[in-house]
């Protein structure tokens, strides 16, 4: 249940700092699409599309909820330092969306960018081999992340997978 609301507070988070980027209601509606896509992700995660979109809005939904607490840190820090030299804070509003584009288009950007440098290394799965000293016998793990095994990780890579994992297995 605390999961559930964290959540909902992450989702009204991102929301609240999204809509900002424009000043009248395209704002909210890229929020609310970019917002409904995440979770549209999670929910038809059997589809090879959706999958590619939850790897995508998951990362991305991580970056822009620490780069929007970041600037909203930056902006109370601002008016706070406004109210201590008792001048009145001054509405930035263009600067709000200004700042609420970039660190829109920086998120998406990372994003990005892991997305394509990740996938790359879960692309194969990977053989280790390790030798104790106190035993004759070398020990040998196939290490490749579950997570990876939905509908992006290819049928013959998961075939062969498995086929060497029991050939460990036999042998050991």
């Amino acid at each position: 249940m605390i999961f559930l609301l964290f959540f909902f507070f992450m989702a009204a988070f991102l929301f609240w700092n999204i809509r900002k980027i424009s000043p009248n209601v395209y704002g909210s509606l890229i929020a609310g699409i970019l917002l409904i896509a995440t979770l549209g992700s999670f929910l038809l995660r059997e589809q090879a599309w959706a999958c590619a979109g939850q790897a995508f809005f998951i990362v991305w939904a991580s970056q822009a909820i620490l780069l929007y607490l970041l600037w909203n840190i930056f902006l109370l820090l601002k008016k706070g330092f406004a109210v201590l030299r008792h001048s009145q804070p001054q509405s930035n509003g263009k600067a709000v969306h200004l700042g609420s584009r970039i660190i829109l288009g920086a998120s998406l950007c990372i994003a990005a960018a892991m997305l394509v440098f990740g996938s790359q290394n879960n692309l194969h799965y990977k053989i280790q081999e390790l030798h104790l000293h106190n035993q004759k016998k070398t020990f040998t793990a196939l290490s490749n992340s579950d997570i990876h095994l939905d509908p992006l990780f290819k049928k013959e890579k998961r075939e062969q997978l498995i086929a060497r994992a029991d050939y460990i297995q036999r042998t050991s």
